[in-house]
């Protein structure tokens, strides 16, 4: 039965009219604060569309061989209103990024869209350690999250890309065999950490998944082969209108700060809570500047063409309501009142919160922040930093010596390297991939390390050009992956020609596939040890070996609809 995905249980968030943790840079205060809004809107309002919550036993250890494998519940979402199983209809698939799976597919509205056009099952996948599918807690921990709030418990080296993917591939599998459905094709959808999940997936598992749509997918900002600084010169450049009010207004906050009691009139001017503390004792300029800049990433990647609520409401175009707070000529106090009414359009744009100031401090308990942390200290280093020249911040670049303490500190882990996701996915050398399509939206700060449309804006390496195989789809006036969004009709004509564009992606990914020769169900071994026995075998055979298994994957794909009796021939 379908049922309304309402959250069963308050994640125990503590937000109090969109507060929020100060972090160490502006865009994880962004990323913390977009997972707290999406979160609180589900609660609030209850999601937009309809999904029947299943859960799949999964591996703990999809790659170790102990003689009793523990397994976990891994989460999924499953609507199959729309789909065509007689004509092998597709499977649409939603590789689920760092944060509970609801808000994904409450904010994945393409894939809802499109579902009908195609036929399509719809399937939204949630991440080990994320939401409500925790290895080593039970089912009881799934239901009840709030009584394992912290990853302190959790045996985080269970986190790797490698273990989420192939989570995916099983449930696949798993589901293909449990519907009888080895003539649909699984299309993979992802956005932002998801896009580069999808991309990751088609190349690691091309014969589960056939074809990507990976939306706003900064694969190079992590294989460190981006510009580090070109996340926060794109937020500059969205707020070019304002930009120089605001770079003036960190000066401002240190200079009010070091005044007599200075810390009180800074957070005073800037509505700030000063939650009872002395001079002494309150927030220092530092935190707040860091505070101040995450809203402003949030805006850039919100920047919507139309009102907004799943962050909270916004207007059209949250970034030119927010400039238009900014005189040009105000200093001091009077310029840090301004910064307030600015950031007032993310925090409280519509009057309805009643509080008296923006709550900067207040905790925000869960896992999921300290688990994506845990994923920028080993595989996913972000590189990204400011010079406060060509962008409208300060100079604060990224050390990697610096962050690896950090992260012992906090883990008791260091990454290998700032280069570690290259080595082990490829970056942009991605030129033996196919079915995959890439959006990035120009407003978009992650856009900078976006593959293909980012490379060639930069003018280096990795251009469309590189992959004939692969399509790449820049959108003007496109902020975080808004194609991915259910179409409005405020979007500019760019988003939707690369929705028309991601259509005909799909349409010839569907119609290219072909059953495979060898049905049945492998979930319980798709771990893909079945392809590193496949490997050994080919490699102790030599030659002949390998020429049978390449005629096998070259002759044996029938097409169910036209010769589905032969294929059942040759199994019987």
């Amino acid at each position: 039965m379908i049922v309304r995905g309402l959250l069963a249980v308050v994640l125990g968030l503590a937000v109090a009219c969109q507060s929020l943790a100060a972090s160490a840079r502006p865009h994880h205060a962004a990323r913390r604060r977009i997972q707290s809004m999406q979160k609180k809107k589900l609660l609030d309002d209850g999601p937009d569309y309809e999904w029947e919550e299943r859960w799949f036993d999964t591996l703990e250890d999809n790659f170790g061989f102990q003689p009793e494998a523990r397994t976990f519940p891994l989460r999924y979402l499953f609507n199959d209103s729309w789909w065509t199983p007689d004509d092998n209809g597709p499977i649409f698939l939603y590789a689920g990024n760092e944060g509970d799976i609801e808000t994904f597919a409450d904010n994945t509205g393409l894939m809802w869209e499109l579902a009908p056009e195609f036929g399509a099952l719809v399937v939204f996948a949630e991440h080990r350690f994320y939401g409500k599918s925790i290895p080593g807690r039970g089912r009881a921990a799934q239901l009840f999250p709030d009584d394992v709030a912290s990853a302190d418990s959790a045996d985080l080296s269970l986190l790797t890309v490698e273990q989420a993917m192939a989570d995916y591939a099983a449930l696949s599998m798993h589901l293909k065999d449990k519907l009888d459905a080895q003539g649909s094709p699984i299309i993979v959808f992802g956005g932002s950490y998801g896009g580069m999940l999808a991309t990751y997936m088609r190349v690691r598992y091309p014969w589960v998944f056939e074809g990507a749509v990976a939306a706003s997918a900064p694969i190079l900002y992590f294989s460190g082969e981006a510009d580090g600084g070109s996340f926060y010169d794109i937020v500059s450049r969205d707020f070019a209108a304002c930009a120089d009010s605001i770079q003036r207004s960190w000066q401002a906050m240190e200079d009010v700060a070091s005044s007599d009691k200075g810390s009180q009139r800074m957070l005073e001017a800037l509505g700030i809570c000063t939650g009872g503390k002395d001079d002494d004792g309150a927030l220092g300029w530092r935190d707040v500047r860091e505070w101040v800049a995450g809203v402003y990433v949030t805006l850039a990647m919100v920047n919507y063409p139309y009102p907004a609520s799943f962050l909270g409401p916004m207007p059209a175009w949250p970034v030119s309501r927010a400039c238009e707070a900014f005189s040009g000529t105000a200093d001091g106090e009077d310029l840090l009142r301004e910064v307030r009414d600015a950031v007032s359009v993310a925090l409280n744009y519509t009057g309805s919160c009643d509080c008296e100031c923006f709550d900067v401090e207040a905790p925000q308990p869960g896992l999921d922040v300290d688990v994506w942390e845990y994923q920028t200290c080993t595989e996913f280093v972000e590189p990204l930093e400011m010079d406060g020249e060509n962008d409208m911040f300060w100079r604060e670049p990224f050390v990697f010596d610096d962050w690896s303490d950090h992260c012992y500190d906090e883990f008791g882990v260091r990454p290998q390297s700032d280069r570690y996701a290259k080595m082990a996915y490829g970056g942009k050398d991605l030129r033996a991939a196919t079915n995959i399509l890439f959006s990035n939206g120009d407003l978009d700060p992650w856009s900078g390390g976006g593959v293909g449309v980012g490379a060639r804006r930069r003018g280096g390496p990795g251009a469309p050009d590189d992959y004939k195989q692969l399509v790449f789809v820049e959108i003007a006036q496109g902020a975080h992956h808004l194609d991915l969004r259910a179409p409005n009709k405020h979007d500019p004509e760019s988003v939707r020609t690369a929705r028309d564009k991601e259509i005909a992606a799909i349409k010839s990914w569907v119609a290219g596939y072909s059953r495979p020769l060898f049905g049945g169900d492998y979930s319980h071994m798709a771990h893909w040890r079945v392809l590193l026995l496949g490997m050994g075998v080919g490699l102790s055979g030599g030659i002949i070996a390998t020429t049978i298994v390449a005629g096998l994957v070259a002759m044996g794909h029938v097409n169910r609809d036209a010769e589905g009796e032969e294929h059942d021939a040759l199994l019987a």
